[in-house]
């Protein structure tokens, strides 16, 4: 679609919406935004995540309004997104890392791109395709046990919390591990972090 935008928008989910309703909420965006196409949403027990492509950006915040207060995505590093449950953020930014790693820390790094992967594919309303994409990882530092105990917790809407099950230091390596805790500042597809103004509220979560 001629000039059309990616965008990642947050709404403070304030009404309990589970990963249930993602696809309801995805159908509700579809219905009220109709120059929309390519939705993905993923909710969490603070924020629902919208993904989407659209050529009218204010005909989709407003939209989303109606569900919710939009809030500040901001610059985060991987232990923040991880404990913030932005889990399809903290992909994009294992993915970078990756991409820059040699073996064998890549192969774990690898690892840990498909447990998060896993927790936003349950966030998007998916749990057998979590659960699927979960078997297909080699431990490598991750205790898929505890990880499956966090899936079962963030289907029914309670705070999920995969740092306990994962060993950074040894995934990414002292240098790697220390790097994720404190420096890359992720900012989204394309660059566009910022949220231009249509946060209705800068408080923190």
């Amino acid at each position: 679609m001629s000039g059309a935008e990616r965008l990642i928008i947050h709404v403070r989910n304030t009404r309990g919406y589970k990963p249930a309703d993602a696809q309801h909420i995805r159908e509700y965006i579809k219905r009220e935004a109709p120059n929309t196409i390519g939705v993905n949403v993923r909710v969490s027990t603070k924020r629902i995540e919208v993904d989407a492509t659209t050529p009218n950006p204010r005909e989709l915040i407003e939209a989303l309004r109606k569900l919710g207060a939009i809030i500040d995505r901001g610059p985060k590093n991987l232990l923040e997104l991880l404990g913030e449950e932005r889990y399809w953020e903290a992909h994009e930014l294992l993915e970078e890392e990756w991409r820059n790693t040699e073996p064998p820390a890549r192969d774990r790094i690898k690892a840990l791109i498909k447990t998060v992967a896993a927790m936003a594919k349950l966030q998007e309303g998916w749990p057998d395709k979590a659960r699927r994409i979960l078997s297909t990882i080699k431990a490598n530092g991750i205790d898929i046990e505890c990880v499956e105990g966090e899936l079962e917790k963030a289907w029914q809407g309670v705070r999920s919390d995969i740092i306990p099950c994962i060993d950074i230091g040894y995934i990414l390596g002292v240098e790697g591990g220390q790097e994720a805790t404190h420096a890359p500042r992720h900012k989204g597809p394309g660059g566009s972090g910022g949220d231009r103004g249509w946060k209705d509220n800068s408080e923190e979560d």
